[in-house]
Parts: structure tokens; sequence; C-alpha cells
């Protein structure tokens, strides 16, 4: 079993290693099967503390909750949200994505030339759905992308995201990465990091290949106030990952950490979009397009 362990091993890329279980492993979880595999409140906040839910933090999280509730099957979501909130403390700042469609951005404003934030659920989670709801929780006033906020900066981050861009520099996304904020993944992958559009969207030669240029004037409803936006939708989905989680995991840009059977990922906003700025122009990106030698000179 150890000989086929190790020539397994020299197969696996060097970031992913960690992630393969070793023979003394599998005998642990053999024995661990025998007791409780689910987190206690206390292992649960120990895992989100270590994920960077420390006092005066700002977090833009991801999460699946029911990735979460496998390993806590008894802890509601809203005392999970308010677990983070105790971490982060009255210098914190919980940021989570509320989406109110699934599918392609472009798809979502050409049938939707108006939306009610007050109304408009989050299709990107049950824990966000229930964070937007929560009393002192704004939500950004975009139509497509709407972020959620609580705690000291989430006015600072949140109040201009329909003046501008999606993911441009009036974005949460944008703005979390220029104060230092860190991104986390709880249950969810790279493939949730909403942060990554913000590299494609500010590289002047990325956003033609990316972005329709016919923008989309959808208005949005807040109480009684009512703001036109105009959007300039992707035109594309995201689905090429694993080269780019290797690349950031190699170079140490995320991290991956476990605590029974859940998972997280976490990395600095900053470094995520620099990063990924500088991959794409390297041929690593997350769509398939004719050429890779995206912006480069012939």
């Amino acid at each position: 079993m150890s000989r086929l362990y190790y020539q397994i091993r020299k197969r696996i890329p060097e970031p992913l290693r960690p992630l393969l279980k070793t023979p003394v492993d599998w005998l642990q979880g053999v024995r661990q099967g025998f007791q409780d595999p689910h987190l206690t409140e206390t292992e649960l906040e120990s895992f989100l503390i270590q994920l960077g839910f420390t006092p005066g933090a700002t977090i833009l999280l991801h999460s699946a909750m029911e990735e979460i509730k496998k390993a806590a099957p008894t802890l509601p979501p809203v005392k999970l949200i308010q677990l983070m909130q105790k971490l982060l403390g009255e210098e914190g700042t919980l940021l989570m994505p509320t989406f109110p469609f699934r599918g392609r951005q472009i798809d979502f404003l050409d049938r939707t030339p108006t939306v009610d934030l007050r109304k408009a659920p989050s299709k990107v989670g049950l824990l966000t759905e229930v964070f937007r709801r929560l009393p002192g929780v704004q939500r950004s006033l975009h139509p497509s992308h709407p972020v959620a906020g609580w705690g000291k900066r989430a006015g600072r981050l949140l109040d201009d995201h329909h003046k501008g861009g999606t993911f441009g520099k009036n974005s949460p996304f944008y703005r979390l990465a220029e104060i230092g904020g860190t991104v986390v993944g709880l249950g969810a992958g790279l493939e949730s990091f909403t942060i990554l559009c913000v590299a494609e969207e500010i590289d002047p030669h990325i956003y033609p290949l990316v972005f329709d240029a016919k923008p989309r004037i959808v208005t949005v409803v807040h109480g009684e106030q009512k703001h036109p936006c105009s959007v300039h939708p992707t035109t594309l989905s995201h689905h090429i990952f694993y080269p780019l989680q290797l690349k950031f995991l190699e170079e140490g840009v995320v991290k991956i950490s476990t605590a029974k059977t859940l998972s997280g990922i976490t990395g600095k906003g900053e470094r995520i979009i620099g990063r990924y700025g500088e991959l794409m122009h390297e041929g690593i990106t997350l769509f398939e397009w004719p050429s890779v030698a995206v912006g480069k000179e012939s």
C-alpha cells in the first residue's frame, strides 16, 4: 500500500499532494469513522479563525451551505453568520454576493429591464439570502451583481457599485482589494471567486474579449428611488479553473485548509487580481479563446 501511495503521489502536482492521504491517514480515518465526523461549534470557530475571521478583518465570503451542513448539521445559517460577526468584531466587515440570477449575466440583463432589490432573492446560496435579510445588512445597488455587507467598511465598499462597471473601480470587489481584504470560500472553491472578474474588466486588452460592447440599461429599484444603470455584460461563462487554481496553489496566492469534512480556500483580494491579470497574458485564462496570447505584441 505504501509503495502504491508514493507511485501515485509522484504523478500529482506538488501543491495538491497534501490532499492525498498517506496510508497512516487512511488508518486514522477508519478509526475516526467510529467517532463523530461533525464539527463542534468550537471546532468551527477555530476553523473560521484559521481562514481569516479575526477582529477588524474584511472578508468577502463565498459559501456552499450544503457542504457546511454536512460538517455542522445542527448549526442554523443565522447562528453561523452571528459567529462570523462575533469573530470580526465592531471593526470588521463581512460581505457576501447576493446575485439574483444563475447563468450568464448577458442573458439575465436582456430579460430583466427592472430589478427591485428589496424583493429580488439571492440565488447564489442559502447563506447569502439569509444574510441579506438580517438587520444591519445593506446591499449594493447593482442589477445583476449586488453584494450585501455588514460592518464598519460596508458603506465604503458598497455605496457606488451602480455608478461604474460590474467589477470595475467602483465595485465592492475592486475596493475590497484596495483595502487589503480577504476572499474566503467556505465549502466552495476558486470557481466561486467573482473577484477574478476584476482583472478581466480593468485590463484594456482583455476587456473587449469578455464584455459586450453594447451596454444594457437596467433600472434598479430601491425603496422609493430608481437608479438607471448602464452595464456592459460579460458574454461568456467561466469554466476552466483547474490550471489557474493549480498555479495559485503553487505560488501561495490561495491556500486550501480543511477541518474534518469541511474545506476552505482563502486568498488576499489584491494578490488574486494582480496575479490573474499577469497569468491571462501568459495564456492561463478562465475562458477558451481563439488565441491565448492576449494583449501581446506580434
